[in-house]
């Protein structure tokens, strides 16, 4: 999206607006990777007895995502790997963990009323 908002000019002052602010990039993050974490939780797992094995391959292929996602930021950019990418992988690992929360929460509660 920020790459877009370079040849955008109206698209980039909202842009700026909006993921401006350090927080705001930080809690964009999170989410994301809490819905993707959540979402490939619901699709991939089936049942509680597998869950575990599967709910590490998942926080697997986010990790990867957010691997690529900080690359593919940084091809733009120009630069190399620094503290702030580390930093957002940790940010993106603690959102898709709390998607794994929210999903075993409501998996717990969903098999508890069976």
């Amino acid at each position: 999206m920020a790459w877009v908002a370079h040849f955008i000019p109206g698209y980039n002052a909202l842009f700026n607006f909006i993921f401006g602010p350090v927080w705001m990039h930080w809690v964009s993050h999170a989410l994301l990777f809490a819905v993707l974490g959540f979402l490939l939780l619901t699709l991939v797992v089936e049942d509680k007895k597998d869950g575990w094995p599967r709910v590490l391959l998942v926080l697997s292929v986010v990790l990867a995502a957010a691997i690529l996602q900080e690359s593919i930021q940084l091809s733009y950019k120009a630069r190399t790997w620094g503290s702030d990418e580390w930093f957002d992988l940790a940010v993106d690992m603690g959102g898709a963990m709390f998607g794994a929360l929210i999903w075993r929460g409501l998996q717990h509660r969903r098999l508890s009323l069976r």
